[in-house]
């Protein structure tokens, strides 16, 4: 019986020496664990300032593009060479002083003039004009809006 105690006793002891080596293993599985939720919400915040600065920089382009625009207009329906290579400066020139009728379009500067799209049989691609000056290009949009109204009476 004492023989059995002994035993018993013993292996008491080395269950309970396991028992505390569950528990320190349970323990350093837990701090790891809490490191690795700090180091996630870390990360988190990491990813949700630089979403924010993300969306801030999209904003400030789409801004930025928007007023670039401003500077331009696009003209309809200009005739286009069906061979050949065309001066688009020369042909926008022509087409404000006979169209819209503007008498001093030869002092009007512009930074770019660009026809857009592929070229295709049969049809005229729009022209991107970007003007140098604002007053010039608002003089001309306004000379535009006048002669829409002319011929809509």
């Amino acid at each position: 019986m004492e023989k059995s105690i002994s035993n018993f006793g013993t292996e008491l002891s080395k269950l309970s020496n396991k028992t505390q080596e569950i528990e320190r293993t349970a323990s350093d599985v837990e701090t790891a664990m809490a490191f690795a939720n700090t180091e996630v919400e870390a990360l988190k915040k990491k990813e949700l300032a630089s979403e924010n600065k993300i969306k801030e920089l999209e904003d400030k382009l789409l801004y930025q593009e928007v007023y670039n625009r401003g500077e331009n207009l696009r003209f309809f329906g200009i005739r286009e060479p069906t061979s050949g290579t065309e001066d688009v400066r020369q042909v926008v020139h022509k087409f404000l002083k006979e169209e819209l009728e503007l008498e001093i379009t030869e002092d009007i500067e512009f930074q770019r003039a660009h026809r857009i799209g592929e070229k295709k049989t049969g049809e005229t691609r729009s022209v991107i004009v970007r003007f140098l000056r604002f007053p010039e290009r608002e003089m001309v949009f306004k000379r535009a809006r006048e002669m829409q109204k002319e011929t809509k009476m």
